[in-house]
Parts: structure tokens; C-alpha cells; sequence
């Protein structure tokens, strides 16, 4: 007993000590934090503070429009907080190594992504796999963490308007 809670403490401080690091960096040079970081800012809204974790960003309730031509459509959705950028292979690459996990994407080679492509895209994961991920980065950060709807994807991507290309 003694021993697993030693490992448990191992674990913990290697958690902590990687929870304010960067893993990796996106193409622009901005940092991706350890899936653990808790670490945020604040936006407010209506007079609320809303806190929102380092690697996301906070996406406004109101009304939106989705779907295309004949089935766009207005639909409500409240404020969430939605990734910057796409979970990465080195994320993810911690969130294996957390739990103990060897179910690696078919890409990798001996535990680990290609070289070089740290900052890409986790790929070739299952859904089950990606909501082990996001229940794990809840259960680490104490976040309510989830696969975005498609709603709440088209609502970030496409912005409140519903604008086919937002930039």
C-alpha cells in the first residue's frame, strides 16, 4: 500500500511539474501548455468574470447561424470554451504516458509520433479514445472537459454571424 502511494505522489509531482510547461508550439510560435496546466486567464461578459484555461478560448452565448443554404437555421447555444488548436501529438503523447496507456495512433513508431511533428494534429484516434483524453484532462485540471458538438464546432469556426469564411 505504502508503495502505490508513493507512486501516486511520483505521479503527481511529475503532473505538477509539467502542468506550467509548454509541450509543444503551434506554427505561429504560441506556446501549447501540458494538458494539465491550469493555468488561465479572464474575459468578462455581462459583467461576469468568466475563467477560461490557457489553451482555449471563450466563445460568447447568444444565437447563431448554422447549416448551409436551404438548412441554415438560428439556434441558441451558451458561452463554452473550445481548444485554440487541435489536440496535438504531444499532448496527447502525455495523456498516454499519464495512464499508463501503450493504445498508440498507427502512425507512431515505437510509442512515439513521427519526428518533427510534435505540434501536429493527434490523428488516426478513435472517438473513444478522444473521450478518454478529454476525461482524463477533467479529471486532472477539475474542469468540465468534452468533445464539442457539431454546433458548438460550426459556432467557433464560422463565428456568431455564421459567416461561410469568417476572416
Amino acid at each position: 500500500m505504502k508503495s502505490l502511494l508513493t507512486l501516486a505522489a511520483c505521479a503527481m509531482q511529475c503532473l505538477l511539474a509539467h502542468a506550467s510547461s509548454n509541450v509543444t508550439h503551434a506554427a505561429n510560435g504560441v506556446g501549447i501548455p501540458h494538458p494539465a496546466c491550469t493555468n488561465t486567464y479572464t474575459v468578462s461578459v455581462g459583467g461576469h468574470n468568466v475563467r477560461v484555461p490557457l489553451n482555449m478560448v471563450f466563445i460568447l452565448p447568444g444565437e447563431f447561424t448554422c447549416g448551409a443554404e436551404a438548412d441554415r437555421k438560428r439556434i441558441m447555444l451558451g458561452g463554452y470554451c473550445i481548444g485554440k488548436f487541435p489536440v496535438t501529438n504531444a499532448e496527447y503523447k502525455e495523456f498516454l504516458a499519464a495512464t499508463d496507456s501503450t493504445d498508440f495512433p498507427r502512425y507512431w513508431k515505437n510509442g512515439s509520433y513521427p519526428e518533427g511533428k510534435a505540434n501536429h494534429p493527434v490523428v488516426y484516434i478513435s472517438l473513444s479514445q478522444a473521450k478518454a483524453y478529454a476525461e482524463w484532462v477533467g479529471r486532472v485540471t477539475g474542469w468540465k472537459v468534452a468533445i464539442p458538438s457539431s454546433e458548438q464546432w460550426e459556432k467557433a469556426a464560422r463565428g456568431p454571424n455564421g459567416y461561410l469564411y469568417p476572416w
